[in-house]
């Protein structure tokens, strides 16, 4: 697969979300690539294992498989953490491969 980002790297979803690419590639869970970030804030899925397959490892619900299309690279002035909304503990707030939700 041919990307503008690299596995480590600060990134953007489309929605207003950062975090670090820690995984591109096939998964057992979909066709084609999905990319695997590590979420600054408590707003995804996982913890890097979906479906007993571990793909990455960080915080639980602090990992997302999104599309790469949907994935902007940062640049290192950009890199800062954006303010974003909290998941109680133990709540993951989106579910693999559909949008979190939009916030304010």
């Amino acid at each position: 697969m041919s990307c503008e980002f690299r596995v480590g790297e600060r990134v953007q979803i489309t929605l207003p979300v950062i975090g670090t690419v820690r995984y591109i590639g096939k998964t057992e869970f979909g066709s084609d690539d999905w990319v695997g970030v590590e979420l600054d804030d408590p707003m995804g899925k996982h913890d890097g294992s979906v479906r007993n397959n571990r793909y990455f490892t960080c915080p639980p619900c602090h990992g997302l498989f999104v599309r790469p299309k949907s994935v902007i690279t940062l640049q290192k002035r950009d890199s800062h953490t954006v303010p974003s909304g909290k998941a109680e503990e133990g709540q993951c707030t989106a579910e693999e491969g559909q949008s979190l939700p939009k916030r304010g």
